[in-house]
């Protein structure tokens, strides 16, 4: 008999067939231009396994073949990309935490000179089994109110995180996620630049990245699914 502990049913990891926690989103923050070719986000904390999701929009695309993420020197692939000629870019990279970080630094690097057209946002997903990529999509639009990255697929229970970056300002027309997609972050450049929006939802149907009635501007809209 178990003493000084309390009844074995407090201690639910001894029961048979227990269920793990459910898969949860945490934001994490946003960044905009600060400087020539570098944008970071400090205090970043991950435990072992996390998967760390990082989007990030500039205006200028020909920094695509040279833009780099990393936390702590850590390298996050580049899971989505999109550019529209040679101005608006998007990207969603990731990383599944092989160590445990604690207030490290997501700093992402560009070949590009004007800060004031850069920004980026951030969330971890933890409790997800695998953290692994199933699908990506994206769409540019030279001109929309209603961005849409179209279908993600196979369509497994697991996460679908979807940005959506356009050549716009904070003062711009927001619009409403579709597809249960769940509002998130939202970071924009102080002057005429660019806007990123968030979305998520953890969910085994078809998710895109889909606003309707935002104020028309030059977007990108992608989405990836992890499980």
């Amino acid at each position: 008999m178990l003493t000084g502990i309390g009844a074995p049913t407090a201690w639910p990891f001894f029961k048979h067939g227990v269920a793990a926690a459910p898969a949860s989103r945490t934001a994490l923050g946003t960044a905009q231009g600060s400087s020539a070719s570098t944008l970071t986000l400090a205090g970043i904390n991950l435990a072992l396994n996390d998967l760390l999701l990082v989007g990030t929009v500039n205006n200028n695309a020909f920094s695509a073949s040279d833009l780099e993420v990393d936390i702590n020197g850590n390298m996050l692939s580049q899971d989505s990309k999109e550019s529209g000629a040679s101005d608006l870019l998007v990207t969603i990279n990731a990383w599944k935490a092989t160590v445990a970080i604690v207030g490290g630094t997501i700093t992402v690097t560009w070949t590009v000179d004007d800060p004031d057209k850069m920004a980026l946002v951030a969330c971890k997903v933890s409790g997800l089994l695998a953290a692994a990529l199933q699908a990506e999509a994206s769409v540019y639009f030279a001109t929309t109110t209603n961005p849409d990255s179209g279908l993600t697929g196979p369509f497994a229970l697991g996460f679908h995180w979807g940005v959506v970056g356009t050549a716009g300002r904070a003062a711009d027309t927001l619009g409403t996620w579709q597809n249960g997609m769940t509002a998130g972050q939202r970071v924009s450049t102080v002057a005429v630049g660019v806007d990123l929006k968030e979305g998520w939802r953890f969910s085994a149907a078809a998710a895109r990245s889909q606003i309707l009635g935002q104020s028309n501007r030059k977007s990108i809209a992608a989405v990836v699914f992890y499980v």
